[in-house]
């Protein structure tokens, strides 16, 4: 709903409530319609290491960062279904 009304404040602030909370697989729907690299980087590191695979390839192809992707791929795709 936040994405849809444009308001880049609620959805930053959803996803930091719930990346404190170490929700990081949810923070991460929140960081995808937002404009901040960092923030999207470090939910989609966060997510690697919990094991949410596919919220972080999420952010990574939001953040086009190839190289992450391919190790998604490598090491991930046949096991996690991403």
């Amino acid at each position: 709903a936040f994405a849809k009304a444009d308001n880049e404040q609620q959805l930053l602030a959803a996803g930091d409530s719930l990346f404190l909370q170490r929700q990081f697989r949810d923070a991460a729907y929140f960081y995808r319609y937002v404009d901040d690299r960092r923030r999207r980087a470090e939910c989609a590191q966060a997510c690697l290491s919990a094991g949410d695979y596919k919220e972080a390839k999420m952010l990574y192809e939001v953040l086009g960062d190839r190289e992450m992707l391919g190790f998604l791929r490598e090491n991930f795709e046949r096991s996690e279904g991403i």
